[in-house]
């Protein structure tokens, strides 16, 4: 059993230049003179920066630049004003995304788009200073993450689907593995569709697409310089240059290379993340584009609060109050979370005419999670709760593991004509070859100590995880997709398009042996009727069929690798833009997966379903010219049926709230320019914190607050940024680990439930300086 600890992203305060990236920052934690002096540069550059500014006021004063003329006037020169709409996802536009990537389908309009879709903007993602994967996610009210290590490793999902390992989850449109740690400062925006989308992907869970975009080269040059403190220790510095070079701008870049480390907010813990990305693109003529992307990228993490394990047999069977995740005591220094991830992209884009467009692509990805495996690496802890009075036992688990994936993409889309109707056609391939290993000899849970919730104690760990690995599975998948958008009247729309999936998998013992496999082929359709009564209003009615890869369970003959089966989605949505500032959506869905689980008689048997509706609504852009607001509401009803017993059969699903919501709000005062405060509240509801819904996490609220401040300076642009995560110091349980197959009850430590603590109350800040 795995339990890494909750290390989520942070908020702080950052400078950034107006239409550039910031960067979330995290904090440093060192000795009293060493912080002496990061503070007092922070001082110093803010107080050169102000005298800077002053001395540019004056510059720019009329009566100091301004010629006099004969009668004394003061004649200044002529300046032309002139308005231009504000960028896609910048702050001017409210955080409104108007086009984004829909896979095969090309570029399209959010509006126009017959699914429920969140972007999270560059211009979002400096203004909150995110930098996980946990800190964009909460955007989503339909989006939870299913911890894998921690929430930063964690598996996300939408609308309460379990996600695929690699279908779900793609960068740049191609898929990649989705457990691991997504350094946020190399992304320009995180596009989320919520819902079932095999017919336009191929196959893969209904939980949604996550997919992330890099950061790309600047047509003008972008240098930017950030210097981040949290307020427990962790100092965090980033780099961020983009341009374009050659005679005719043909070649461009952009590198981002960020170094952070230090305590964070609990004693004895540690973190050191590295990033050094670039992305690379060459324009081969006017039509032809080649860009290439690679990034290096480790995560270290120890010390901070394990997971709380129960409901095993002889073990707790009631999930506590969560304590203080501050308290020294609940992480084990020396074990946590370590990953290094190596990931390159290539990609050629050809328009053949206006309206007909080529895409080709490739991606490569390593990731080493928790293991090294020739220096050795923190191991996961957990504790493991033995009775309900809070009692506990800690343990720290080997769970090295190495992933490879290889994925490629090829679409063409155009646009014909045929009499009165107009078609946006696209025809293509997409797929991935993914192999795991794992480490040989993995040992059991090490125990090295017991204590109390009320009453922790600080264990250590010291002994490295080393040995070599061995392959043990093996998943591929190859999908031809094709569709057709049919316009038919300005008003109504249809949305046809499909995709084949040729699906295949193996395992194997560490001897090399196959130990269960499966080859299939199977068909995902989709269907959308689009209306638009005015042209700022669009309303849809989807189905979706997507087709997954099966189930695998632990027989009591072997490993079971079951076969793929089929996910649906009835969706009625509708859009709305007001005053081109405000976009509204609402979604009611009915979604329903099947559901495989192992009998009395441990045989696999089938039949029971996971039957998810619900209702979501957003809300982005202006309401006014100062506020601006980025928010949605969830309702959801995560059911379980026909598990084989009845103890858990019409049961909730484990860790799915039924409500949920999160706003962002954001002010700029019209007496202070360059100043902006920001807030945001998240709330997640009761959830089930066991498949027998005899125990349950307690719903809870957080607050953030910040602020941040743009000036100029001699030629720079600095924005100082300060902000308080969760203000009121709330505890609660982020999040809730189930077994492997949800609605069997756990027979083992290893097969029992998880549970997360959420950040307690931190403070940040941070200084970008663009020039």
């Amino acid at each position: 059993m795995t339990s890494p600890q909750h290390s989520p992203g942070r908020r702080g305060v950052g400078c950034r230049a107006s239409g550039a990236m910031t960067v979330p920052q995290r904090f440093l934690h060192a000795d009293t003179i060493m912080l002496t002096l990061r503070f007092s540069l922070l001082a110093g550059v803010s107080l050169a920066a102000a005298l800077c500014a002053a001395t540019v006021a004056r510059a720019a004063d009329p009566a100091a630049q301004g010629q006099v003329g004969a009668d004394g006037a003061t004649v200044m020169p002529g300046v032309t004003v002139e308005s231009a709409p504000p960028a896609d996802g910048s702050a001017a536009a409210g955080y409104r995304v108007g086009t984004v990537d829909v896979g095969p389908l090309g570029n399209r309009s959010v509006q126009d788009t017959p699914f429920s879709i969140t972007t999270v903007p560059a211009a979002l993602i400096q203004a909150t200073q995110a930098s996980s994967m946990a800190d964009v996610v909460k955007y989503d009210s339909s989006a939870q993450i299913e911890p894998r290590g921690d929430l930063d490793f964690g598996r996300p999902q939408t609308r309460g689907f379990e996600n695929a390992v690699t279908q779900n989850t793609r960068i740049d449109g191609l898929n990649s593995y989705t457990i691991m740690a997504y350094p946020i400062e190399a992304y320009d925006s995180v596009q989320i569709l919520n819902g079932a989308a095999g017919g336009l992907y191929g196959a893969s869970s209904p939980g949604g697409v996550f997919n992330f975009i890099p950061k790309r080269p600047t047509d003008t040059p972008l240098r930017l310089v950030t210097i981040g403190y949290d307020s427990l220790g962790l100092f965090t510095e980033h780099a961020d240059a983009g341009g374009r070079a050659g005679s005719d701008g043909q070649f461009g870049y952009r590198i981002n290379a960020l170094h952070g480390a230090g305590t964070s907010y609990v004693d004895h813990s540690s973190q050191q993340r590295n990033l050094l990305s670039g992305d690379f693109d060459l324009r081969l003529g006017d039509a032809t584009t080649l860009s290439f992307n690679g990034s290096y990228y480790d995560d270290n993490e120890s010390g901070l609060p394990a997971a709380f394990v129960y409901g095993a047999p002889g073990y707790a069977t009631q999930l506590p109050a969560p304590p203080n995740p501050a308290k020294v005591g609940y992480g084990i220094p020396g074990a946590g979370q370590t990953e290094q991830q190596g990931i390159g992209t290539l990609k050629l884009e050809h328009e053949f005419s206006p309206g007909w467009k080529l895409t080709l692509g490739g991606l490569y990805e390593r990731a080493d999670r928790t293991m090294n495996p020739t220096a050795g690496a923190p191991a996961d802890p957990f504790l493991a709760l033995t009775n309900n009075n809070g009692n506990y036992n800690a343990y720290v688990s080997d769970t090295g593991l190495r992933t490879q994936v290889f994925s490629n993409l090829g679409y063409l889309n155009g646009h014909v004509e045929t009499g009165s109707l107009e078609h946006d056609v696209f025809l293509g391939s997409n797929g991935y070859q993914q192999t795991m290993y794992t480490r040989v000899g993995t040992a059991a849970p090490v125990k090295i100590g017991s204590a109390s919730i009320a009453d922790p104690t600080q264990f250590f760990w010291t002994t490295p995880n080393t040995g070599s690995f061995y392959k043990s599975a093996y998943t591929g998948q190859q999908a031809l997709v094709a569709g057709d958008t049919i316009k038919i009247t300005e008003q109504w729309s249809l949305l046809l398009a499909g995709s084949g999936s040729w699906l295949s998998s193996r395992s194997y013992s560490n001897k090399g042996a196959v130990t269960a496999h499966y080859d299939a082929f199977g068909f995902s359709p989709t269907g959308s009727l689009i209306f638009k009564p005015v042209s700022n209003v669009t309303t849809y009615l989807t189905y979706a069929d997507a087709l997954q890869q099966g189930d695998t369970l632990n027989t009591t003959t072997g490993t079971t690798v079951l076969p793929p089966y089929h996910s649906t989605d009835l969706e009625l949505g509708g859009k709305m833009t007001v005053h081109q500032s405000l976009d509204l959506s609402m979604a009611v869905f009915d979604m329903r997966r099947p559901w495989s689980y192992l009998n009395t008689a441990g045989t696999v048997s089938s039949g029971g379903q996971q039957r998810n509706i619900g209702v979501e609504t957003g809300i982005k852009g202006k309401v006014t010219d100062s506020l601006t607001v980025f928010g949605g509401f969830t309702w959801l009803d995560p059911l379980l049926t026909d598990t084989g017993n009845a103890a858990t059969s019409d049961k909730l699903v484990v860790s799915v709230p039924r409500y949920q919501a999160n706003l962002y709000v954001e002010y700029a005062l019209p007496s202070v320019a360059g100043l902006i405060l920001d807030m945001n509240i998240h709330y997640t509801g009761q959830r089930a914190a066991n498949a027998t819904n005899t125990t349950w996490a307690a719903g809870y609220a957080t607050l953030d607050l910040g602020a941040r401040y743009e000036m100029a300076a001699l030629g720079t642009r600095l924005t100082w940024r300060a902000g308080i995560e969760n203000v009121t110091n709330t505890r609660y349980w982020a999040a809730i680990l189930a077994p492997n197959q949800q609605g069997v009850l756990p027979t083992s430590l290893s097969t029992s439930y998880a549970a997360f603590m959420g950040t307690p109350l931190t403070a940040h800040a941070s200084l970008t300086v663009s020039f």
